[in-house]
């Protein structure tokens, strides 16, 4: 009976996903008068629905059975077809399946993998684009304004809309292998990324307290039985009744067991839901050299340590050696490390710069960075000049032959 039946066309997708949001006028997308939660070829491409749930449809690496037919960021793209589900700007395909801070959220659903209180948002890149611009809200996903394709990757961050490239190496501040979301001391300086952003660490495990899963349970410590000797669990299912949905009278958001009473992670994203995202206010990390580095991925905190070649900036976004980072006007374009500026004025492969870019003594300036001093501008405008002297020199000599030919003649 399909009144009883959760899949009635047993196609492996439920029927309240494809019945749509009005069950009294089901979809049907291919119009074929069958609605979808009855068609096991619901848009009639030949396809069987099941490919949803059996195949890896959006080539992130991970099979539609887990990453199922919900939409976790909220932007219009199920899991199944989104190679960033969760809008933190780094592809599934790199963040895989795997639960790093063992909170019992995967890493591509996880908005902070490594738990140490630094959104994977920010530490995707080093510094390359501003995570602020991107995520003005600070809940440390990408905020659904920015455009995306059909892939649910931001186009910003892409070097052509549903590339699937990103403008930007992901970041390994330290070059230790890890990159910089899943390394609890990105720059290796000996201070955990927590404690750099003014986190609380009173275990010293360089991992947000709240959310913290000792025995790797999936449960975490604060309601744990087994981290709680006292308490009392009368469902044996490792949650202390005091916590336990099935025995409290409250909401239970993220459908993890947990009362939201007692559970820091009401969303279940893997952050801890006050204060909003890493202890900090609308997302904002400290940054105490003001080079565009976050202190957790800057070995030298009040110095810009990845100055190397002494002009003030960061040498990995500064790439054309001039001071200038990434800018997102330029993401949004599509323009890839190497390419070619559109906005005349800041640019990323190391071209001519022209504008109020303060290089030298400051103010108006021309500059090439690949050549140094050699600037085939000022050589064009210096050309000009000399050809305009010539010419007035030219005229002058004219009018004295002319005043010469008129004294003679006695025109």
């Amino acid at each position: 009976v399909d009144g009883l039946d959760t899949d009635s066309d047993n196609d492996l997708v439920p029927d309240f996903f494809e019945a749509g949001d009005d069950p009294t006028s089901p979809v049907d997308t291919d119009g074929d008068g069958t609605p979808d939660f009855r068609d096991l070829d619901s848009d009639g491409d030949s396809a069987p629905d099941s490919l949803l749930i059996t195949s890896d449809l959006d080539n992130d690496g991970i099979l539609g059975s887990f990453e199922g037919i919900g939409d976790a960021d909220a932007d219009g793209i199920i899991n199944s077809f989104d190679i960033d589900a969760d809008n933190d700007g780094i592809s599934d395909v790199i963040e895989t399946t795997n639960d790093s801070d063992a909170d019992g959220v995967p890493n591509f659903l996880d908005l902070d993998s490594d738990n140490d209180g630094v959104s994977d948002l920010i530490e995707s890149s080093h510094g390359v684009f501003d995570a602020q611009l991107l995520d003005t809200d600070g809940d440390s996903r990408i905020d659904p304004g920015n455009i995306h394709g059909e892939n649910g990757l931001a186009d910003a961050l892409e070097t052509l809309p549903d590339s699937g490239t990103t403008v930007f190496l992901l970041a390994d501040s330290d070059a230790d292998g890890t990159p910089d979301f899943l390394d609890l001391d990105s720059d290796a300086d000996g201070v955990g990324d927590l404690v750099e952003i003014a986190g609380t660490d009173t275990d010293n495990n360089l991992q947000v307290d709240a959310l913290l899963d000792s025995d790797g349970d999936g449960i975490i410590d604060s309601v744990d039985l087994d981290l709680n000797p006292g308490g009392v669990d009368s469902d044996l299912d490792g949650i202390i009744d005091s916590a336990d949905i099935d025995f409290v009278e409250d909401e239970d958001t993220d459908l993890d067991g947990i009362a939201d009473a007692s559970d820091p992670d009401l969303d279940g994203n893997g952050l801890i839901d006050q204060p909003v995202n890493f202890n900090s206010t609308n997302g904002v990390v400290p940054d105490s050299d003001g080079d565009g580095i976050p202190d957790s991925q800057d070995s030298v905190d009040g110095q810009n340590a990845d100055d190397t070649n002494g002009n003030g900036a960061n040498s990995t976004t500064d790439v054309n050696g001039i001071g200038e980072t990434v800018s997102l006007n330029e993401l949004s374009s599509g323009v890839p490390p190497g390419g070619v500026s559109i906005d005349g004025v800041t640019d990323i492969d190391g071209s001519i710069e022209t504008g109020l870019n303060g290089v030298g003594a400051g103010g108006c300036s021309i500059y090439r960075a690949e050549g140094g001093s050699i600037d085939p501008v000022l050589s064009l405008m210096a050309g000009l000049a000399m050809l305009m002297l010539l010419f007035r020199r030219l005229s002058i000599a004219a009018r004295l032959r002319y005043s010469y030919a008129r004294q003679f003649l006695k025109i």
